[in-house]
C-alpha cells in the first residue's frame, strides 16, 4: 500500500477547514477525472464534511455515489454495486456508516481521508481492510494509493495516534 503524506500550511488554525477543503477540491479531485477507471473511496468523518464535500462534488464531472448511516439500504446497495462496476468513480463514505454497518466495499483503487479520522483506528481499517480486500478479491491488482493530507495542526495527533 502506497501511502503519501501531504501536508498543508494554512495560517491559522481557524483557516484550516477552507484550506484544507480549497486545497482537496483543486488538487485531489480535479486529478479524478483523468481517469475514468479509478475507484476512489473517500473517507469523510465529519458531518459537516461529509455535505460540505457532496455539496461541492454535485457541480463536478466526476460521477459521485455516497453512503451515511441515514442513507437507506436499496439506495447503500445500489451505490455499492454502481461503484463496484465503475458507474460512479467516487465513493463518499461517512464515518459512522462504517462503524454502524460496516459495509462491505469492492473495487477500491485509492482511500482519501478527508481530513484524518479521529481515531487511527478506523484509518487502519478503511486504508487497510478494504484495500487488502479488494486485493484478494482479485478486483484490483496495481499498488493501491492512500493520500494523506494532513494540515500542520495534525501533528500531534499524527503522532500521538500513530497513523503508521
Amino acid at each position: 500500500m502506497l501511502k503519501k503524506f501531504t501536508r498543508l500550511d494554512p495560517p491559522t488554525s481557524a483557516a484550516d477547514p477552507d484550506a484544507h477543503f480549497d486545497f482537496f477540491t483543486k488538487a485531489v479531485l480535479l486529478s479524478l477525472p483523468r481517469n475514468t477507471s479509478t475507484s476512489t473511496l473517500i473517507f469523510i468523518p465529519s458531518y459537516f464534511d461529509f455535505v460540505r464535500m457532496q455539496n461541492n462534488l454535485d457541480n463536478c464531472p466526476i460521477s459521485v455515489c455516497a453512503i451515511s448511516e441515514e442513507t437507506p439500504v436499496p439506495s447503500v446497495a445500489s451505490a455499492l454495486s454502481h461503484f463496484f462496476i465503475s458507474r460512479h468513480s467516487v465513493l463518499l463514505y461517512r464515518r459512522l456508516a462504517y462503524h454502524f454497518h460496516c459495509y462491505d466495499v469492492g473495487g477500491v483503487r485509492t482511500v482519501v481521508s478527508y481530513p484524518l479520522p479521529y481515531n487511527s483506528h478506523f484509518y487502519r481499517e478503511i486504508a487497510g481492510v478494504v484495500i487488502w480486500w479488494s486485493i484478494s478479491e482479485g478486483w484490483v491488482m496495481e499498488q493501491p494509493k492512500v493520500p494523506v493530507i494532513p494540515p500542520k495542526w495534525d501533528a500531534i495527533r499524527l503522532q500521538v495516534c500513530d497513523y503508521g
